[in-house]
């Protein structure tokens, strides 16, 4: 607040200097051989030992930057229907009376079956074994990777093997499960003479697999069947791990308000009119139109953020970086933001930013379409709205949730279409409530996470 950096001690790490907001642009306009972006998220979970080394990059994240947000407009059906039948299995409600329901367990199941129809297709997202495995898996890599950070670093060659056999085991039994899917796949994709009859699947796992057979000219490990497994893995650990807590953390928030009833009115309206407006099918052009329910999603993220400390880099230039205002940071430095002083410093968000309010950033945009409507310039509206940042994939200086610049999170447009496709049936056919208000998340070493015995009530809307 007052400008300056400060040294933010670690219990499992080394200390990081927390750097005033307004320092953001110029450190991250340093190149990333000077300003490392990655060497920090890999500790974290001691990626060495968990999921690899060489899995952190690669095409398995490639087809997250270009294919799965390009191919989003012939994606949305299959989400929406896997969504529907997932959130029918997943709560079991009726018309009748209010069911109690695990929030994250639930929503994390939800949210894991529609995604990996993206990832891996109808088959193995139906099957009850593999989305347990995988969600296993990632929760074993994140639990690992925090406990690793409290060994030092001569010990953890040693207890390594102990404690990542949960991540193995899972790991190979996902393998067992999805094999013989992919060694199908790869059969009809190598093949010289083509099926006319076989109808390619449109999903990332076939992407990975057209992907890995031209890198195999190269690198013949490409088509090795234990790193094709890892790679579907990793792409479902970052896409379905933070989707799951923002969805939970968002229905709680909406549901635990005491001004609950005035959102899901909000919210309802809104999607009705948007679903009616395409003909009763959700499309890419129908969820972008759904700002308000952008709104709550990302007033979640601001408000009930995953962690304090966001932007977290490494200072690799060899004599350091001087800041323009002769601030000089020496090589080796751990930097990071607080994203908490930027989400709730009253300059940024001057109307009751320590309270939630879900549609705080709908406002703006339901104004611009009314004045646009009104007559007005709609060039100018538009650059006025530019500068408000106000939607749920910007990123920006006063907005930290997905990052920031050219790392901010690549998968941060199929998360937000997913999450606002959940949000949309959510209010449209259930009700909802959160009997004695919203339950307090638990806070973990800077993160903050909803707690496993959080609850929802819910039953189907007569």
């Amino acid at each position: 607040k007052q400008g300056k950096p400060f040294v933010l001690p670690q219990f499992s790490a080394e200390p990081l200097v927390i750097l005033p907001a307004h320092t953001i642009p110029e450190v991250m306009s340093y190149s990333d051989d000077q300003v490392d972006p990655h060497v920090l998220n890999n500790e974290g979970i001691a990626q060495s030992y968990t999921i690899g080394k060489n899995f952190s990059d690669g095409p398995h994240i490639d087809i997250v930057r270009r294919q799965l947000t390009r191919k989003l407009p012939t994606l949305t059906t299959d989400v929406y229907d896997e969504l529907v039948q997932a959130m029918r299995e997943q709560w079991p409600a009726t018309s009748n009376k209010f069911v109690s329901v695990k929030a994250y367990d639930t929503c994390m199941k939800i949210v894991s079956r529609a995604a990996n129809r993206v990832f891996c297709g109808s088959k193995l997202c139906r099957i009850p074994e593999f989305l347990d495995c995988s969600r296993l898996y990632a929760v074993a890599v994140f639990q690992t990777g925090a406990i690793m950070r409290l060994f030092p670093a001569w010990s953890k060659p040693l207890v390594a093997p102990i404690l990542t056999r949960d991540i193995h085991k899972n790991r190979e039994l996902c393998k067992a499960i999805a094999l013989p899917e992919i060694r199908d796949r790869l059969k009809h994709l190598q093949s010289e003479t083509k099926d006319p009859n076989y109808v390619e699947p449109n999903d990332a796992l076939q992407w990975l697999l057209r992907d890995s057979i031209e890198l195999a000219e190269k690198d013949p490990s490409s088509l090795d069947e234990d790193v094709i497994v890892r790679r579907l893995l990793v792409l479902n650990m970052v896409a379905i791990h933070t989707t799951s807590l923002v969805t939970t953390n968002t229905l709680l928030d909406i549901y635990g308000s005491p001004d609950a009833e005035n959102y899901v009115a909000g919210l309802r309206e809104e999607c009705e009119r948007v679903l009616a407006e395409f003909g009763g099918i959700w499309t890419k052009d129908a969820v972008n139109k759904l700002i308000r329910v952008d709104s709550a999603i990302r007033e979640t993220m601001r408000y009930t953020s995953l962690g304090d400390i966001n932007l977290r880099r490494l200072i690799t230039a060899p004599n350091g970086i001087t800041l323009s205002n002769g601030m000089h940071i020496p090589y080796g430095t751990r930097v990071a933001w607080s994203s908490y002083d930027v989400h709730q410093d009253q300059e940024r968000y001057p109307e009751r930013p320590h309270d939630y309010d879900a549609f705080r950033f709908s406002r703006p945009r339901e104004e611009y379409l009314e004045r646009v409507q009104a007559g007005e310039d709609p060039e100018r509206l538009q650059r006025v709205l530019a500068q408000k940042n106000t939607a749920l994939i910007a990123v920006g200086n006063d907005w930290l949730s997905f990052g920031h610049g050219r790392h901010a999170c690549p998968g941060r447009f199929f998360a937000s279409h997913e999450m606002k496709l959940m949000i949309a049936h959510v209010v449209m056919t259930y009700d909802m409530k959160c009997e004695g208000g919203r339950p307090a998340n638990m806070l973990i070493n800077g993160s903050s996470i909803p707690s496993a015995k959080a609850e929802l009530q819910i039953k189907l809307r007569s």
